[in-house]
């Protein structure tokens, strides 16, 4: 139903509206302007026509002018329905249609669907008015706002042209569907009453329904009430109608619960025509007067009496306002006080008083109010039938109808309460003496005293109590009607009375400027003021309290003789009332404790008595024979008087009460005189179990218990909450054996019993349980019993460590929480129907006892670690009670125990209760974390499966359940703009981040396989894969959630970006970026996401930021930008875009595989920033060029996170609580507060004065500043990480999308034009976002490259210039940037290999002056000029001792630039290379090279031969110019050439290389077959040996070239080595001709000649190659050097080389080698 969401979202509006949370009021007036209609028509009947009756038998019904069609099962359902709602079938059927009821096939649950549908939507119609009534009565709206209520108000009514009749119609139909009500609650009352005859004949869906109808109804009656109260307080109605109300009230028969809901639209009335202040006319009142208050014989005299009492009570209170300053003209005040009287003796007052039981039925109240009550109400025979739940307004109404008759009774007919209490003064006086006189026996109470007054007295305290600006009119002026009244009511009070008014006391006092007020009332009667006459009225004050409870707690412990001996008396005294008296002890300690509250000076009035010890005298009280409710009084005075406790409080209240629990407790028999026994363990024990007897007590004493270890301030210094040598001089310190009574006696013992009552008090004492032991876990800090945790100036020996491990009631109570009893009792506590949690409501002591279990759950498992690790092998036996060990090591055990509880706990988390939700997502999400419950389902190679995980725990059963759990949670992900208007502090924004948190917490720690996060993110498990469910083709499963609120939840409000809107985003696609990054899910989320154009929607929505965008209202240029939380919304901002560029890689990537072309031109487009809409219209919107918008903002090390000089705590050293970067604040937090502790106890030893704050601000600036300093450094690590993923991104869509040449390189230009400038500035600044630039760079330029090898000239000639200067720029900055990352070589590796590729780009082309390339080569000449020798100095230092890659590179860029430097007829390189000897640096390594190959392992000779190649080219490269050529020779390049054994070897055998993988080499050279492992070895070790031997041959052969064949020199060096090894060149010519037969040999066989086995292997045909290369080396050394000539002048003839086949005729003269 459209309209009932529309009138869902009006009610939040209006309820935030009466909160002053409301942010958008407009939408308000929109929502209430679209409702007029349907409130006008709300409580019209419904009646069909006879042509619409006709229509429907005929099988048609129109609904908003449109006409349906409907067939007999439609009509059988509309009957159905109609005869559930009392309602026609004709407007069953519309209804059907309207509210779109559910498909079901069970046609209850459709019924049902309609039902709750059109109940939902009257209630919400009700409330909705009702608020909007109210609002428009508020005085304290603006005046502009209160009238557009007004409007909305006379629309509805149509009173909006003064027409009041109009106002009382609507009131009178309010009245009449109140009555329809009641008569449709009979109706259902029959139906539900003839379950039991029927015997549930007609299913329990159907009774269901039926209780719904029942519950709804009383609360569209309740707002019915509220309405009609409302319209006569707004002057809406007439005098007449008060009279139309009151003949309603004449007809009823019995005293139903709902007639309460008349009270409030009674006292308003009454207000408006009764009363002079309400505008009413006197004669109207006269004449409204004779009716209300007439009395005839026919008056019902029955459970109706009480409440037509109340009714003529409060208008008489009211009436007689008309005579109060005309006392002259009042002929009737007697009959009014009569009638008063009259009232009061039917019992109106105990009426009132029976209401606010049955209203206000609060479980969690106090037990003196309680028993005040009962004594009040006792006799009475008040009782309401069909009592149910009232709401919170209605109960608010009520009591401001009370105080409207408590105010006009105190105002008006003041001389009535003075007469009440003077007659009331007299009967209990002459009762009382009667009794001293022996001729009562019994109390007053017992022999008909009526305490009107006192229950008066309660009345008004009910009606002020949780209302305390209603209580502030009582002391805002002294000299008001009520404050008077409050200064008499004080004086001269009885017994019940004194008890009645420290109620009122209480009630009035709320908050703390009341209570203060009250505080001062009791101060300033305690002090001797002299009255009229100069006599002293007796008053209630401190005085008076304190002696009356020191009197009585003496009192209690009088000796048995002297009670023997007033037995013995004819008459006992009557000082002591043994029903009274206690009630009022006890409302005196409830006022105290209300008191101490909300006011710290009354409790430090009271801990600063010098007259006497009150606590102490109290707990000698309590140890006497006292009723059980004063006990609890006195435990919760005290629990009380803990409220913000300091040290010394919670010091003396713990050694007052230890004191008395083992000592005092139950000394009937002693007397003041006697001496006081010493402590015993016995005695200690035997109080607790004397505490344990009865409810009231252990209640109150739990509170007690928690406030007592409740957290000490901060800066206390205190680590434990109780004085250390607590009890030592009788037992072990500490306070174990209160941690056993609530552990073992309370908890242990009773749970099961508790619950099994059924009653609310067994969980509210649960709760205090449970509260406890939270109290002791969450107080103890584990930075106390770690290393990094000890904080400076603390003795450097482990005593007080370890005292504070074995003394702290952590140690006990976890000691307690793995015992075999308690576990089970928790987890039978755990396990709770499913009903209890969807029936009750949030603050039901149910819902919060689970609740804090599941919190208790998750302290024990954040730390049992710390307990099983640290804290128990420190265990001492203390001589306390054994407790059995359950034999588990993680509270994680007994859920895998009952496996149950898993799905309960989901339940919970998916439960509308929302404490109780968040602390179950939590618990779940620590579950997935723990080992116990890691997945190995499906890990075939696991032989110890044990069953432990959760997914298998679930079950199939399970699984179904999840489904259902899984749309509850979610429904939380639908974006409402009131959830965004309420802020981070939203119930949906809350659960958002439970779900979010527990899902990466699962998918994160188990991402194998199948997990319970993928069943509730809508995949179902088949095996150990997942696949879709229906959900995911309909798009309602969890999954398209997320994906939906991570595409459309802003990111900000106002111009501003958010931290828990950015948050949630960032949690979002983090949830989604486990699923596409696992292979479990992978392919399933990149298939939906797809579907949902996931990408296109991202990449459209985002929004640049800039250095003036603001980040929770702050730039990042401010510089308190990381002592906020808006460095936190930018470090999830960086999280949320890491996670959208990975998946923008990940899509293309998978895009570009499949090879779906037209996606990835919408892609393309989207990345350009030209997305089209579904109609084809552009878009506008950032292209990923845009998205590198965050490395514009600058988080360098700001100077406002630099640390300050110190006052206070300049001797801690704050960098030694560093970890991983990030500061352990909760640690420093440690340290500062024991130093504050140990600076505070310097000073009082000398007597100086210590500046508290400045030593507090001191500290808390110390813990802001590393906050501070990790919020940067999180920040400064995203930033990073996100820019390494966008890096990562643009290289996947410049590899994997389809793009033009000119497109791809326009792309490419763009990217460089956006980087260059930042990897200038991150070059020079050393910061390491350098390293991931460069890679890009180095990507976009070997693009560039591929794009012009594959494309024509032509088509890159227009962009040629562009690409030159933005390479150059690339080229020149790399180059200055070599000498600034002198400590990086991973970044100068990418950075040679940047300049080396641009070199080679520009050497390629051929030269000549006009040639574009001249010019950059002329460029980059100047560049390396300025970089002058330390660029290679680094290039050299690096090619001889670099990591792998940056060796190999800087070898490649220096042969680069010694090419450059030929090109231009240049010799500063090889100048360079002579001032730093690096050519015998290069040079050394050969020397030794054979015995390196020998030595090193197979796997490694790869890159060593690569490095020889790399080292031989460069100085190939040398040899190439004369002056190279010349300083290689002048460095021993011929020497070296002979050292390096590769010239002494035989070329048939290579030299050893010893092989134990014979393939290791073999892999990395050309692809193996082997067949023959030793075949392939030798042929590996002969391509090494050749390859080795070609480079140095060409080396030699190009510096000898380089010298020109007439350099007699250099050919006599060449002829000497060439003879001198000879017979390699001839081993070398032999190989050639040997490998060239089976080359021709193999030509024939695939020509046929031969057979087809003579083939060359891939071996062979790499070994012929390399071969090859030294024959042509060896043949232009011997040409050039005229080598056989020479040898023929020696007469050794060229014999061996000729017979290889190898001389002139083979290769010519020689002269191709220049």
């Amino acid at each position: 139903m459209e309209s009932l969401e529309r009138l869902q979202g009006m009610h939040a509006d209006l309820v935030a509206h009466t909160q002053k949370s409301l942010s958008n009021i407009d939408r308000l007036w929109h929502e209430l302007e679209d409702s007029i209609q349907e409130f006008k028509t709300l409580l019209d009947q419904s009646r069909s026509t006879d042509a619409e009756a006709r229509a429907f038998r005929e099988g048609k019904v129109e609904v908003e002018g449109q006409e349906y069609s409907i067939n007999e099962e439609f009509r059988q359902l509309s009957v159905a329905v109609g005869t559930a709602l009392d309602i026609s079938e004709e407007h069953a059927g519309r209804l059907i249609i309207e509210t779109q009821a559910s498909a079901s096939d069970n046609e209850q649950a459709t019924i049902a669907d309609v039902v709750q549908k059109y109940h939902d939507r009257r209630d919400y119609l009700l409330q909705d008015l009702r608020l909007v009534l109210q609002q428009s009565q508020d005085l304290d709206l603006e005046e502009d706002v209160r009238d557009n209520y007004k409007e909305v108000v006379e629309t509805i009514l149509d009173t909006k042209n003064g027409v009041i009749a109009n106002g009382s119609a609507f009131a009178r139909k309010c009245m009449q569907s109140m009555s329809d009500i009641e008569s449709r609650q009979n109706t259902l009352n029959e139906q539900i009453q003839s379950k039991a005859i029927l015997s549930h004949a007609r299913g329990e869906a159907f009774y269901r329904t039926l209780d719904f109808q029942r519950s709804s109804l009383f609360k569209q009656h309740e707002a019915l009430g509220a309405i009609l109260a409302l319209l006569f307080r707004g002057n809406h109605t007439i005098s007449e109608d008060l009279r139309k109300l009151h003949e309603r009230s004449q007809r009823w028969q019995r005293l139903d619960f709902s007639c309460i809901h008349y009270l409030p639209a009674f006292a308003a009335a009454f207000q408006r025509y009764g009363s002079p202040e309400g505008n009413g006319q006197s004669q109207e009142a006269i004449n409204l007067n004779k009716l209300l208050v007439a009395r005839t014989n026919d008056d019902p005299d029955g459970p109706y009496r009480p409440l037509a009492a109340t009714l003529e009570m409060w208008w008489t209170a009211e009436y007689s306002g008309f005579w109060r300053d005309n006392a002259a003209l009042d002929n009737d005040a007697a009959n009014r006080t009569a009638i008063m009287k009259r009232a009061l003796d039917d019992g109106s007052l105990e009426f009132m008083l029976s209401i606010c039981t049955n209203t206000k039925n609060d479980p969690w109240q106090h037990s003196a109010r309680q028993e005040l009550v009962e004594m009040l109400l006792d006799g009475s025979n008040v009782s309401f039938d069909g009592i149910e739940p009232t709401s919170s307004y209605f109960l608010t109404m009520m009591m401001e109808a009370y105080e409207a008759f408590a105010d006009a009774w105190i105002t008006n007919m003041p001389d009535s309460i003075r007469k009440l209490k003077s007659d009331e003064d007299d009967q209990r006086l002459k009762q009382i003496t009667a009794s001293v006189d022996g001729v009562l026996q019994h109390p007053p109470r017992e022999q008909g005293v009526r305490l009107h007054l006192e229950a008066f007295l309660v009345v008004i305290a009910f009606a002020f109590e949780n209302r305390p600006e209603a209580g502030e009119q009582w002391w805002e002026d002294p000299d008001s009607n009520l404050y008077g009244f409050l200064h008499w009511a004080s004086r001269r009070q009885t017994v019940p009375r004194v008890s009645a008014f420290c109620e009122m006391l209480c009630a009035i006092s709320e908050l703390s400027e009341n209570a203060q007020a009250a505080h001062k009332f009791l101060l300033d009667d305690a002090l001797p003021v002299p009255s009229i006459r100069g006599k002293k009225l007796p008053s209630l004050n401190y005085q008076q309290i304190f002696a009356e409870l020191d009197f009585y707690s003496r009192k209690v412990h009088e000796k048995a003789q002297q009670s023997q001996a007033a037995k013995s008396r004819l008459h006992p005294e009557p000082e002591l009332n043994e029903a009274e008296s206690p009630v009022m002890l006890s409302c005196y300690l409830r006022l105290l404790a209300h008191l101490f509250r909300q006011t710290a000076p009354a409790r430090d009035y009271v801990l600063n008595l010098q007259q006497f010890d009150l606590p102490k005298s109290l707990l000698h009280l309590s140890s006497g024979p006292i009723p059980s409710f004063l006990r609890a009084g006195i435990f919760s005075f005290f629990e009380a008087l803990l409220t913000d406790k300091d040290w010394n409080t919670s010091q003396r209240m713990w050694f007052t009460i230890d004191e008395w629990a083992s000592t005092n407790h139950d000394r009937a028999a002693s007397t003041s005189g006697d001496k006081q026994p010493p402590p015993t363990t016995a005695a200690l024990q035997n109080t607790l179990a004397a505490i344990s007897a009865s409810h009231n007590h252990y209640d109150a004493f739990l509170k007690l218990l928690v406030a007592l270890v409740g957290p000490l301030p901060e800066m206390s210094g205190q680590p434990i909450p109780f004085p250390p040598d607590l009890g030592s001089i009788y037992r072990f310190p500490g306070i174990a054996p209160y941690v056993d009574l609530v552990c073992g006696q309370f908890t242990t013992n009773n749970l099961q019993s508790w619950l099994e009552d059924g009653n609310s008090h067994g969980y509210i004492r649960t709760i205090a349980c449970v509260d406890f032991m939270l109290a002791c876990l969450k107080g103890f800090n584990e930075n106390y019993v770690t290393p990094l945790g000890k904080p400076s100036g603390t003795p450097n020996d482990e005593s007080y460590y370890n005292m504070y491990a074995q003394r702290h009631p952590f140690s006990r109570v976890m000691e307690w929480l793995f015992s075999s009893s308690l576990i089970k009792c928790l987890t039978e506590l755990l396990h709770q129907p499913g009903e209890v949690i969807d029936t009750t409501s949030q603050d039901d002591p149910k819902v919060i006892s689970l609740q804090r279990l599941v919190e208790l759950l998750n302290c024990i498992i954040s730390l049992q670690p710390t307990y099983f690790d640290i804290v128990k092998p420190k265990k001492v036996n203390e001589g306390h009670r054994t407790i059995q060990f359950s034999g588990i090591t993680a509270i994680e055990d007994s859920i895998i125990g009952r496996p149950e509880l898993l799905l309960d706990i989901c339940r919970y988390a998916a439960s509308d209760h929302v404490p109780l939700s968040l602390q179950s997502l939590e618990l779940l999400q620590k579950l997935s974390g723990s080992a116990r419950f890691q997945n190995h389902l499906f890990d075939e190679s696991r032989q110890d499966r044990t069953g432990r995980h959760m997914i298998e725990m679930i079950g199939p059963t399970g699984e179904a359940q999840l489904k259902h759990i899984s749309s509850a949670l979610a429904a939380h992900f639908v974006v409402d703009p009131r959830e965004l208007e309420v802020g981070s502090q939203a119930d949906g924004y809350l659960l958002k981040d439970g779900i979010l948190s527990f899902f990466n917490a699962c998918l994160a720690t188990q991402s194998e396989s199948p997990n319970i996060a993928h069943l509730l993110l809508g995949f179902e498990r088949i095996g150990s894969h997942l696949g879709f469910t229906s959900e995911f083709e309909q798009g309602n499963s969890m999954f398209d959630a997320l994906a939906s609120l991570s595409s459309n939840y802003p990111d900000g409000l106002e111009g501003s970006l958010l931290s828990w809107l950015l948050h949630t985003k960032a949690e979002t696609i983090c949830v989604l970026k486990h699923l596409w990054s696992f292979p479990v899910s992978s392919d399933l989320a990149m298939i939906q996401l797809r579907r949902a154009s996931f990408l296109t929607q991202q990449l459209t929505s985002q929004l640049p930021v800039t250095e003036n965008t603001l980040w929770d209202g702050v730039s990042i240029m401010q510089p308190d930008f990381y002592f906020r939380t808006s460095a936190e919304a930018f470090t999830d901002f960086l999280s949320f875009r890491r996670h959208l560029y990975d998946y923008v890689k990940r899509e293309i990537e998978h895009v570009g595989n499949a090879t779906i072309k037209a996606l990835q031109e919408k892609y393309l487009g989207t990345f350009q920033g030209k997305s089209v809409d579904a109609d084809g219209v552009p878009l506008n919107h950032p292209a990923v060029f845009d998205l590198f918008d965050f490395a514009e903002l600058d988080t360098r090390h700001p100077e406002a996170l630099a640390f300050p000089m110190l006052t206070f705590f300049d001797d801690i050293d704050f960098d030694a609580y560093e970890k991983d970067q990030l500061y352990q604040v909760d640690k420093v937090q440690v340290a500062l507060n024991r130093r504050c502790a140990q600076i505070a106890g310097q000073y009082r030893e000398a007597n100086k004065q210590l500046d508290d704050e400045t030593l507090h601000n001191e500290a808390d600036y110390m813990v802001g500043l590393l906050e501070a300093r990790n919020r940067h450094t999180l920040a400064t690590v995203e930033r990073i990480t996100c820019l390494r993923s966008y890096v990562d991104m643009i290289i996947s869509i410049v590899d994997c999308c389809p793009m033009e040449p000119v497109t791809k390189t326009q792309f490419i230009l763009h990217m460089l034009q956006l980087i260059l400038p930042k990897l200038d500035t991150y070059l020079s600044d050393g910061a390491p976002e350098a390293g991931e630039l460069t890679r890009m760079a180095e990507t976009l330029l070997f693009a560039l490259s591929s794009i012009e090898m594959a494309s024509s000239t032509k088509a890159q000639t227009r962009i040629d210039i562009t690409v030159a200067e933005k390479l150059f720029q690339l080229f020149r900055i790399c180059a200055e940037g070599v000498p600034l990352s002198i400590t990086n070589p991973n970044l100068r590796a990418v950075l040679y290999s940047i300049c080396a590729q641009y070199l080679t780009r520009i050497l390629s082309s051929p030269a000549s002056n006009t040639d574009p390339s001249n010019k950059a080569r002329n460029n980059a000449m100047d560049t390396v000029r300025s970089a002058g020798s330390q660029l290679i100095t680094i290039l050299s230092d690096d090619a001889d001792d670099g990591l792998d890659t940056c060796r190999l590179n800087a070898l490649n860029l220096l042969a680069q630039l010694v090419c450059l430097a030929r090109s231009q007829t240049s010799n500063l390189i090889v100048e360079s290379f002579v001032k730093s000897n690096i050519l015998e640096v290069l040079l050394d390594p050969l020397k030794n090279i054979a015995e390196e190959f020998s030595a090193t392992e197979p796997a490694n000779r790869v890159y060593l031969l690569t490095l020889f190649e790399a080292r031989t080219h460069l100085l190939l490269q040398v040899s190439r110019t004369r002056p190279g050529a010349s300083a290689l020779l002048d460095s021993n390049l011929i020497q070296t050439l002979r050292d390096s054994a590769l010239f002494s070897a035989d070329p048939d055998l290579g030299f050893d290389l010893t092989i134990t993988d014979p393939t290791a080499l073999v892999r990395s050279t050309y692809p193996s077959n082997p067949a023959n492992s030793t075949g392939t070895s030798q042929k590996t070790a002969l391509v090494t040996y050749f390859s080795l031997l070609a480079s140095c041959l060409r080396l030699l052969l190009s510096t000898f070239l380089s010298f020109g064949p007439d350099n007699e020199k250099m050919i006599y060096l060449v002829r000497t080595f060439l003879a001198d090894y000879r017979g390699n060149m001839v081993g070398v010519f032999k190989r050639a001709a040997g490998l060239n037969l089976a080359s021709q040999t193999s030509e024939a066989a695939s020509l046929g000649v031969f057979g087809p086995s003579m083939t060359l292997s891939a071996g062979d045909r790499e070994l012929r190659k390399v071969v090859d290369e030294c024959l042509k080396a060896y043949t232009g050394l011997a040409v050039g050097a005229g080598f056989l000539e020479f040898e023929d002048e020696r007469g050794l003839g060229g014999n061996g080389i000729a017979a290889a086949g190898f001389g002139r005729s083979a290769y010519g003269n020689g002269n191709g080698f220049t």
